[in-house]
Formats: C-alpha cells, structure tokens, sequence
C-alpha cells in the first residue's frame, strides 16, 4: 500500500531548496558565527576542532564565539540569545543528537520570527546520519573548512511532533530499543559497533509488534512487524545502506518504511535485502508517503527514538513542515 495526496498550493514550497553562494554575496557567518560543540560527542578533541574553527574562519576575518554544552544548557535559549546578538550562522558539532537539538531550536526561532537562520554542521558523532546524507564531510576539519568557505545553502523539510523538530528519522522498535540501551561509553569505544551489539541481543527471541498507522486523510492501516521508520532521510547511517532511493529531505513528502518481518527467516531475507541495496524492492518492507501527517500507534507500546534521542513511547502525530531549515552545504 502506498498513499499518495496531492500537495495544497500552501504545502508546496515556493523557493528551490538549493541557493548558490557565490563570490561577492553577503555570506552566513559574515554577521557573527555562533559554534555550539558537544565535547563528548565523538573521539575528536575539543581543542583541535577549537583551532581548526578560529584558523579557516580567521581567512574572513571572523573569529567564531564557541560554546561548550553543558546537560543543564537550554539550546532554545542560546540560539536564541545568538541570534540577538547578531549571530546568522549558528554552528552544532557533534553527534546527531546535537545538531538535531540545534536545528530544533532554530526551526522554533523561525516560527516564531518568520526568519529563517541558518545552519552549519560538524559531524563528531557516531551514525553521523544527516551529514551523510547531505554529502558534508565527515572528517571534522573538513567541515570547518566548508562552513568557512561554502558553496551553497539548502533548504530542509523538518518533522514536528508536538513542540519539537526534528530531521532525519523518527523509528519504532528495534531502532529505538538499540539507541536506548547503547551506553554513552560503549558508543565512544566501539563506534556502531556499540548498537550492532545492543541490536543483536534484542533481535535473540525478538517479539513481533502491530502497528497502526493513519497517515494524511487516508484510513487507518494495520500490520505487524518489526520495525517502523518515518524517513525525511534515507541514510541509515552506513555508506550503501539505504531505506529508500528517493527518500530527500527537502522534497516534501515523509517517507514510511514498515519491516513486516515476522520470523528468523523472514528477518536474514530482508537483512540480505539491505546488504545487497535491494530494500527498497523486497516484499516484507512496506512504503508509505505523507505529505502532511502521521499518527502511529503499537502494540504493545513502544519507544520512539528520533534523530537518535528516545522521546518517549507511542502513540504519536508526526506533522510535516516543508522548508524550514537551511543547512550551509
């Protein structure tokens, strides 16, 4: 099954999602460049990433105010305060997790200020799923130099559930259970490796899950599985492994992919699926597309995990809102 509604003149957006950048424009930063960084996220060292900042922005004659997170830090608040003080490009470094709080807290800025600001990211994490999928680089010092020296800026669709906003993927089940039980400390040591493991030891004796899904105006859709997943993205999170091939995050639609497997069988025939790039055609992965919102409900309950922070359990409405972050590229 798969669910297709045409988009409303107000749900289509009006401006291409990519701006060129081009020698002698007003570029972001060129204001104030505002770095929030996550020294827990990742291997690299603070002080490294610290100076490879100061030194490819100092070719602008910018020098970058960086700021150390801290778990009491409310990120709404001090992007906020950033921008007031005249910072129009804010900066997260760190793990997916970071930058999805950063781009919620500007999504919200915008909302309430109709301006849209701009993002810059430094991938320090594990999954690293959004700068994969943008095509940003990995390699830390890289990034820095992109962000000081970019060559576009690309607007993103984002997904609202309550007051929150997130980018990549919202999943259920088997996704949500691994970033739950990964320790912080394992996923510093092994990389992935630390939730291929955690994955593994829930999948031994693995419970099958009924899902119900009610997507735009469409009637309610039931079926069990393992696994579901709200894609704005397609990356997985490793190169070759995708959910889908046209899965972007900037045209407007949210994507769903259900695994319906039911057994040990069915599981390593759709794991095979995956290895081989094949996902997308094998007939126990279910699509679905939205266009304006999700609700999705289990049994029995379960958590949710989005940009890889566990939100809280089911039942959930998902609401698409197109174009309303822009991403330095």
């Amino acid at each position: 099954m798969s669910t297709s509604t045409p988009l409303s003149n107000s749900d289509t957006p009006a401006a291409p999602s990519f701006e060129p950048l081009g020698a002698g424009n007003k570029l972001p930063g060129d204001s104030g460049v505002f770095v929030i960084l996550n020294p827990v996220a990742g291997s690299m060292k603070t002080d490294l990433l610290r100076t490879a900042l100061n030194e490819t922005f100092a070719s602008r004659g910018i020098v970058p105010t960086i700021h150390l997170t801290r778990p009491e830090d409310n990120l709404r608040q001090l992007v906020t305060q950033a921008l007031e003080q005249g910072h129009d490009l804010i900066v997260a470094a760190g793990g997916d997790g970071t930058i999805a709080a950063v781009a919620d807290a500007l999504v919200n800025r915008r909302a309430a200020s109709g301006v849209t600001p701009t993002l810059g990211i430094i991938a320090t994490g594990t999954a690293n799923v959004l700068a994969r999928e943008l095509g940003l680089p990995l390699d830390p010092l890289a990034a820095a130099r992109l962000l000081a020296h970019p060559k576009g800026r690309r607007a993103l669709d984002v997904m609202r559930v309550q007051d929150r906003h997130f980018v990549v993927q919202i999943g259920l089940g088997l996704d949500a259970l691994m970033i739950r039980d990964t320790p912080r400390t394992h996923k510093r040591r092994w990389g992935r490796l630390a939730y291929l493991l955690v994955g593994l030891s829930h999948l031994i004796g693995f419970r099958v899950h009924r899902f119900q899904l009610w997507i735009d105006d469409q009637p309610r859709y039931t079926k069990r599985g393992l696994q579901l997943v709200v894609a704005n993205s397609g990356t997985l999170g490793q190169e070759g492994f995708h959910w889908g091939p046209n899965i972007s995050p900037d045209d407007g639609v949210l994507n769903v992919c259900l695994v319906g497997a039911r057994t040990w069988r069915h599981l390593l025939d759709v794991a095979w699926a995956f290895f081989r790039g094949r996902a997308h055609h094998h007939r126990r992965i279910h699509h679905f597309e939205a266009r304006r919102r999700i609700t999705l409900d289990s049994r029995p309950r379960l958590p949710v995990q989005a940009d890889g922070e566990v939100i809280g359990t089911t039942p959930l409405t998902i609401e698409l809102v197109p174009r309303a972050l822009a991403v330095l590229c």
